[in-house]
């Protein structure tokens, strides 16, 4: 799994991504949060259990609680404030080359 792939590192939104990817072929892509930038230790244990070829994007520097709640949700504590639905968001981090298939913005079937 290791032979011709390429990792891309850059900030985008405040948020740290790692992009690692086939410099030859389109390849699935897995999408992983991290808490602190595991993606190249995640990489390397598909690569020893010879995992089929994908590419890997990880996303590091979020505020778990607020960027990834799907809805937004009362204080948990007494002091908290109420958490906002920003977990959409995390979808639209990465760009993409072209529109997203009508399944996958519940616009079609």
């Amino acid at each position: 799994m290791e032979e011709s792939f390429k990792t891309e590192i850059f900030k985008l939104d405040g948020k740290n991504i790692s992009i690692t990817t086939s410099a030859t072929e389109s390849l699935p892509l897995v999408l992983v949060n991290t808490f602190a930038g595991e993606a190249d230790s995640l990489w390397k244990e598909c690569a020893a259990l010879n995992c089929p070829p994908f590419a890997l994007a990880s996303i590091s520097g979020m505020d778990w609680n607020a960027d990834l709640s799907p809805w937004k949700i009362p204080p948990l504590r007494k002091n908290d404030p109420p958490l906002p639905p920003h977990g959409f968001l995390a979808l639209w981090i990465l760009p993409r080359p072209r529109p997203l298939p009508p399944s996958a913005t519940g616009k079609g079937d």
